[in-house]
């Protein structure tokens, strides 16, 4: 099957050079603009470049269904060639193609190459420059926070360097075991991968860690993700033991918020929420999509707790940036299906599903979840160029590019 002139296609990392994986994490980390677009870099992925490398799609494949996360790392000038050479790419080879989380900047791009639009969730984002975290609004959030420092929780960065003996030797099988007991008791018992990373404390590129330590013993960790040349951070994953102290999660993120918003950092994101606000239809999107939205947030909850996710976040009072799944040719009941499967949100056990539902069942009459209104009172439509940062200070332009994978040495 012939290629694009020019173009270049990687079934895995261990097939691409080394100089493309290099380039790779670059554009993620520089052009990336969402949540999810250092996700490119994990190890399951296929690859397309188009001419010259001036920008690449990763890709996940099922069938003859494609599934991009990240969107199109590419400058802004070189994304509508990036798009015609993918979808010719995936022409040739009859796929089915969802690129998931695509911003409003870029929706007249898709519907020019003729793909199907519908809404697909929202992303929270904290204003960085605007947010002082004071008022009636934070008041849970300096409650959690005032909560941890009387309990005597301390907050640190990690400079989570491979090659440090005390991070490789102490921190790590430390954090490993918090990450292990953490998923072991979730409803899916593992890490869910295609819209979250895996958590590999060897080789976080250049993700940031940090740590909520109590008496020298680490209770809690969030990573957070780069985009924007490092304008944004976003918060992808968060685990605590399950004695940590009362409210030690959002503890962290703020700590972590404070500190970016000292850095010069403009945003922080607090990663997709699926299928908020997308039961309402739209021109010419999919009546597959807004349909599943609708059943889900009604009657699936107790398989992936989508409400309690937008609770949750919405404690920290974001403004909302609407994310769109763009389809070409079309969605489809098969294009559907293998995303619920590659995101893998059906692979539960039965006895374990059972046990949460009973235990969300008792929850449920003791608590009022916050309900989405018809349109965020916040509602950011364009993210902000990045604020120029201390450079001695900022964290960011400091961190390394990552070492190359060992299949690629």
């Amino acid at each position: 099957m012939r290629l694009p002139t020019g173009s270049e296609h990687y079934t895995s990392q261990t097939e691409m050079p080394a100089d493309a994986f290099v380039l790779l994490e670059r554009y993620a980390y520089d052009l990336g603009q969402t949540y999810d677009s250092y996700l490119v870099t994990e190890v399951d992925r296929e690859y397309f470049w188009c001419a010259g490398r001036r920008g690449v799609v990763g890709f996940i494949r099922r069938g003859r269904n494609a599934y991009v996360v990240g969107g199109l790392i590419a400058s802004p000038e070189n994304r509508e060639a990036l798009l015609a050479a993918f979808l010719d790419f995936a022409a040739s080879r009859k796929l089915v193609v969802s690129f998931l989380n695509i911003g409003r900047n870029d929706l007249a791009l898709f519907r020019r190459h003729n793909c199907q639009v519908s809404k697909f969730g929202e992303e929270p984002l904290i204003d960085l420059e605007k947010t002082t975290w004071n008022g009636k609004a934070y008041e849970w959030l300096r409650r959690q926070e005032n909560f941890c420092i009387r309990q005597g929780l301390q907050f640190h960065e990690i400079a989570h360097d491979p090659g440090d003996a005390v991070y490789r030797d102490q921190i790590v099988p430390e954090l490993e075991e918090i990450s292990r007991v953490h998923v072991a008791g979730t409803l899916h018992g593992k890490e869910l991968e295609f819209l979250e990373g895996r958590f590999r404390p060897l080789a976080l590129g250049r993700r940031r860690l940090f740590v909520a330590v109590r008496q020298a013993r680490t209770e809690a960790f969030v990573v957070c993700n780069p985009c924007l040349a490092g304008g944004m951070w976003a918060f992808e994953m968060y685990r605590r033991r399950p004695d940590a102290t009362r409210g030690v999660i959002p503890y962290a993120m703020l700590q972590a918020m404070r500190k970016l918003k000292t850095e010069g950092v403009t945003y922080a994101s607090l990663s997709l929420i699926p299928f908020v606000r997308s039961d309402i239809a739209m021109r010419g999107d999919s009546r597959l999509i807004h349909s599943a939205a609708w059943f889900w947030w009604r009657y699936l909850n107790w398989i992936f707790d989508m409400r309690g996710i937008y609770h949750y976040k919405s404690r920290f009072r974001p403004d909302f940036r609407e994310m769109y799944l763009a389809a070409w040719p079309r969605v489809t009941v098969m294009s559907l299906l293998g995303l619920a499967a590659v995101w893998r949100v059906f692979s539960v056990n039965p006895f374990r599903l059972a046990n949460h539902v009973w235990r969300k069942w008792q929850k449920s009459s003791r608590e009022t979840l916050a309900r989405p209104e018809w349109r965020p009172k916040r509602l950011l439509r364009e993210l902000r160029p990045r604020a120029r940062c201390n450079e001695e200070t900022c964290q960011p332009f400091n961190v390394p590019p990552p070492e190359l994978p060992s299949e690629l040495t």
